[in-house]
C-alpha cells in the first residue's frame, strides 16, 4: 500500500441503524421511566418478564441485571451447591464459565463441535463426574444447540442443563426454542445482543416454579445468605424498559431473522475477508 492511501476502522457495530427505526419509541419509553420515576422494578418490566416469557414458551421469567448475573442466579435457584462441577463448552464468553464460578461452583470445560462451534455432547458425556451438578449449553451464532442428548445426559446422571441464550433470543432447534430447552435459561440484553437494552440487563427464563420462586428471592436479596449473592436490576431497569418498547414495537418478532443472519456470518463459508 502506498504512503498516500489511506484507510478506514469497520465498526464492531452500528446500533444507531437499529435505535434510528425505533427512535420515538425509545425517547417515549425513557420519558415514561422518568415520569414515574420507576427505576427499580416497575410495571414495564414486569410487561417485558410476562411478554419474554411467552415468547420462549416458558412460564416464568426474571429480569436481572446482565447475563453474567443470570448465570449466577440460575446456578443457585438450580440447587447447585458450593464446590460443585459445572460443564461449560470451552469455546464461549467467560461469562459462561464466571456465572457458575460467582455462584461458588467450579467451571470444567469440555470441547465444542468442530463443525459448529457448539457444545459436544459426547465431550460432554466424558467429562461428567460424581462432583458434576449442571451442564451450561452455549447457543452462539444464532444457533440452538441440540437439545435431545444434552438432556438425556443431565435426566440420566440427575444433574441440571442450564442454557446459556446470551446470544440466541428467537434462536431454535427444531421446535425447541432457546429459553425453552433447559432447566433454567440465561438470556443477556447487552447493548449488541439480539435483543439489545440500554446499558445492561438479563433474563433467567424457567418452566420449574421452584426454581423461579428461589430466582425472584435472589433477585430480591430475600436470601439468608447475603453476604454471598446480591443481585438486583438498578440502572438496567430503563434499559429492560427500553428494550420492552422495542419488543412492543416489532424487535422482538425479528429475533429470529437477525439469528438467522448472525448464524449465516458464523458459517466458514462466508465467514472471510474478501481480496
Amino acid at each position: 500500500m502506498s504512503t498516500s492511501e489511506t484507510t478506514s476502522a469497520v465498526p464492531f457495530v452500528d446500533l444507531s441503524i437499529m435505535h434510528g427505526e425505533i427512535q420515538s419509541e425509545i425517547d417515549a419509553a425513557i420519558a415514561g421511566t422518568i415520569e414515574r420515576g420507576d427505576f427499580i422494578l416497575g410495571a414495564e418490566v414486569e410487561r417485558f418478564e410476562a411478554d419474554f416469557a411467552g415468547y420462549c414458551g416458558v412460564r416464568h421469567a426474571i429480569g436481572v441485571g446482565s447475563g453474567t448475573a443470570a448465570l449466577q442466579i440460575a446456578t443457585l435457584a438450580l440447587g447447585v451447591e458450593p464446590g460443585a462441577e459445572v460443564i461449560v463448552p470451552a469455546h464461549t464468553y467467560i461469562a459462561s464459565a464466571l456465572g457458575p464460578l460467582h455462584a461458588g461452583a467450579v467451571p470444567v470445560f469440555c470441547e465444542v463441535d468442530e463443525a459448529t462451534g457448539l457444545i459436544d455432547p459426547g465431550a460432554v458425556a466424558a467429562t461428567i463426574t460424581e462432583r458434576t451438578a449442571a451442564i451450561v449449553a452455549v447457543h452462539l451464532y444464532g444457533q440452538a444447540c441440540d437439545p435431545a442428548p444434552l438432556r438425556a445426559l443431565a435426566d440420566r446422571h440427575g444433574i441440571a442443563l442450564i442454557e446459556d441464550a446470551a446470544q440466541a433470543h428467537g434462536a431454535s432447534f427444531g421446535d425447541a426454542r432457546a429459553g425453552s430447552i433447559g432447566d433454567a435459561a440465561c438470556f443477556s440484553f447487552y447493548p449488541s445482543k439480539n435483543l439489545g437494552a440500554f446499558g445492561d440487563g438479563g433474563m433467567v427464563c424457567t418452566d420449574d416454579d421452584a426454581v423461579a420462586d428461589l430466582g425472584e428471592d435472589l433477585v430480591d436479596n430475600d436470601v439468608s445468605d447475603r453476604d454471598q449473592f446480591e443481585a438486583r436490576l438498578a440502572e438496567a431497569d430503563a434499559g429492560i424498559e427500553a428494550a420492552a418498547r422495542g419488543m412492543a414495537s416489532g424487535e422482538l418478532a425479528s429475533c429470529p431473522a437477525t439469528c438467522a443472519y448472525r448464524g449465516g456470518c458464523a458459517h466458514p463459508s462466508i465467514c472471510r475477508l474478501e481480496a
